[in-house]
């Protein structure tokens, strides 16, 4: 029973220091290690609208009469008419969600790619093997055919 107990102190005690330490809502480091933040998805809407303003003529109460049309409006009205709409997610930076890896002199450290706004874009992937990939190129392009145009902004309302 004693040799349980002191193998696993042994044990917990040597894999508490081969971690790598992470702190939180840090945003410089003393020392050398890596600033990153986690991203968060922002929703990104364009409507496209025309204004209709409708000034009746001089004449329009006469339709009826002269040219048996009823539904002539004699009333001066404004209104608007979608004409598109647009809907996009993005990935932002999170201030709130702020790391620091610290990593030590000679350490076999994770590799990690940040985007330029400090997001983490791979981790544990060689620049040779991302570039193989294209991992940019496939974000992108998986992104681009979860955004869909709306073809009917009236089928949307």
């Amino acid at each position: 029973m004693k040799k349980l107990i002191i193998a696993t102190g042994l044990l917990m005690a040597t894999s508490a220091h081969a971690q790598t330490e992470v702190l939180t809502g840090v945003t410089r480091g003393k020392d050398y290690g890596v600033v990153y933040m986690l991203p968060k998805t922002e929703i990104e809407i364009e409507i496209k609208a025309k204004k209709i303003s409708y000034t009746p003529g001089e004449f329009g109460k006469y339709a009826d009469r002269y040219l048996r049309m009823s539904d002539v409006p004699v009333v001066a009205e404004e209104y608007w008419e979608l004409s598109g709409i647009k809907v996009r997610s993005a990935g932002i930076p999170d201030s709130e969600a702020t790391y620091f890896v610290k990593m030590k002199d000679k350490t076999v450290a994770p590799l990690l790619t940040l985007t330029e706004d400090g997001i983490v874009e791979s981790i544990n992937v060689p620049m040779a093997e991302e570039k193989k990939r294209g991992w940019s190129r496939l974000l992108r392009q998986h992104a681009e055919r979860r955004i869909r145009a709306i073809s009917s902004p009236k089928k949307f309302l």
